[in-house]
């Protein structure tokens, strides 16, 4: 009995279509102004690249993925992954780091505070989000906010925020394409504009981008 229905991307919006034959307005997920407030940093060590990525340690998250992927790099020199977070699959992702022999390149850091992903999401290259399955990615927008290039799987509405400028899709569950996509950025990260990237996330995912677009639905709702 709602006069208006807001999801959160294309394909949810989809979903509600399909299953309950109602539409709605999508209005995408805002970024922290915190990502938004300093200075966006250039490249700290350019003689070893840093892919990080957060989320919850859990199997939908896909962080197996991620050192799968890295196992098959032949050259793993100078590079390293930083992975965020805290769950139940931690015992089974240091298990598979130390099968593959990654100790050195895979570091499990733990659950951190907001100002503390900012200071190492400044202090990498590049970010990973493997997702099994998503909505709409709130640790994308965190990491476009600083000015980190994307790699993400084609699931939910990433699809809506990561282009040819920001970042690289790949296909859901395919540790194949995730550890070609991994060597693609690495030899190509220079090409990517911090800068760039993190305007055009504040243009489009700010409090005040979506606080504006709120605005328009509430507005069209009420002159129904």
């Amino acid at each position: 009995n709602t006069n208006a229905i807001i999801t959160v991307c294309e394909t949810l919006r989809e979903r509600l279509k399909h299953h309950f034959n109602k539409d709605s307005y999508v209005v995408h997920n805002l970024v922290n102004p915190l990502f938004l407030k300093y200075p966006i940093v250039s490249r700290r060590d350019k003689n070893c690249i840093t892919f990080v990525t957060t989320g919850s340690l859990t199997y939908i998250k896909g962080f197996d993925l991620i050192i799968k992927a890295a196992s098959q790099l032949q050259d793993r020199t100078n590079i390293k992954f930083i992975i965020i977070g805290e769950g139940e699959e931690r015992s089974a992702l240091e298990k598979l780091i130390v099968e593959n022999d990654l100790t050195n390149i895979v570091e499990l850091v733990g659950r951190k505070n907001k100002n503390q992903i900012i200071e190492i999401l400044d202090s990498a290259d590049a970010f990973i989000l493997a997702s099994r399955s998503e909505n709409f990615s709130v640790a994308i927008l965190e990491a476009l906010a600083r000015g980190l290039p994307v790699i993400a799987t084609l699931c939910g509405g990433v699809k809506e925020c990561i282009t040819k400028e920001n970042g690289i899709l790949i296909p859901v569950d395919d540790v194949d394409s995730l550890s070609s996509a991994i060597k693609e950025m690495r030899n190509n990260i220079h090409r990517y504009d911090r800068a760039s990237i993190s305007a055009s996330c504040n243009k489009r995912f700010s409090p005040e981008a979506i606080a504006s677009r709120l605005t328009e639905v509430f507005e069209q709702t009420i002159n129904l």
